[in-house]
């Protein structure tokens, strides 16, 4: 009996299960092999991710982490989710942005009501991706039944207001994103209650640069602890207890897909 799991990913991804496998030296070791011999296996969440993990689900066991999974197929999302529920078998998301680990402190911190929810983007890719990540970023901290109220088209840019739940009150989240080759890809939170605010800044993997998170209250401005770490080894890291309602996350993030598809937006 070994006293740590085996790592692995497929093709695209076999560079990344390295990295973090060495991470963690006493935990994880790097598989040998591909799928499905590996106990964790890392999956890219581009086109038909979901049939990979489907397989998967069929093995006596094994986890799976689809990595920053696009804005495709709600119902293959929630076949997967079905499927899963009557499985040993686990599949995790882990998103860059919205697993970013600053999102748990940031979402314990907004405490307040909330009267203003903006969300502004940049991206040198997809414009439908990045207003995507917008809406996996405001679930993350605790923004649910979202639903579009308004949408204003420009040249490489697109401004959406929508209508949410937060802690059972209504609010209205107003997003935009603009494509530019000029910078990374960037989304900048700005949280407003009554007498507080909240300002957060999630940088693009290519930066390296940690998120940086800002309370502003009656009693002066603070800053959030930096968290020197990626969104996907601080999924591995709390395993298994971030794998728990792996259905319930994959059924949000299919609602969040039929979501963004319903905009038929052009990139």
């Amino acid at each position: 009996m070994t006293d740590f799991l085996t790592l692995g990913g497929a093709s695209d991804l076999q560079g990344m299960a390295a990295n973090l496998a060495a991470t963690f030296p006493i935990s994880y070791r790097l598989s040998s092999d591909e799928e499905p011999q590996a106990d964790i296996m890392l999956l890219s969440g581009e086109a038909d991710w979901t049939e990979a993990a489907a397989r998967r689900s069929a093995l006596p066991h094994g986890w799976t982490i689809i990595v920053d999974p696009v804005a495709q197929d709600a119902e293959a999302i929630e076949d997967l989710a079905a499927r899963l529920e009557q499985s040993r078998s686990l599949v995790l998301l882990s998103e860059t942005f919205a697993g970013n680990p600053i999102l748990q402190p940031v979402k314990e911190a907004l405490r307040f009501p909330i009267h203003n929810y903006t969300i502004q983007s940049r991206t040198s890719g997809s414009l439908t991706q990045s207003l995507f990540e917008q809406l996996r970023i405001a679930r993350a901290t605790g923004l649910g039944s979202v639903e579009v109220t308004d949408v204003a088209v420009a040249r490489g840019a697109v401004l959406l207001t929508f209508a949410g739940l937060f802690n059972g009150d209504k609010v209205e989240l107003r997003t935009s994103v603009k494509v530019t080759s000029a910078t990374p890809a960037q989304h900048v939170l700005d949280i407003f209650g009554p007498h507080d605010a909240l300002k957060l800044t999630l940088f693009g993997a290519e930066t390296a640069r940690p998120a940086e998170a800002k309370i502003t209250s009656a009693d002066g401005q603070k800053l959030l602890p930096t968290i020197y770490e990626t969104s996907h080894r601080a999924l591995l890291r709390a395993l298994p207890q971030s794998a728990a309602g792996t259905s319930d996350a994959l059924r949000d993030l299919a609602a969040d897909v039929r979501l963004i598809q319903s905009l038929s937006l052009a990139d």
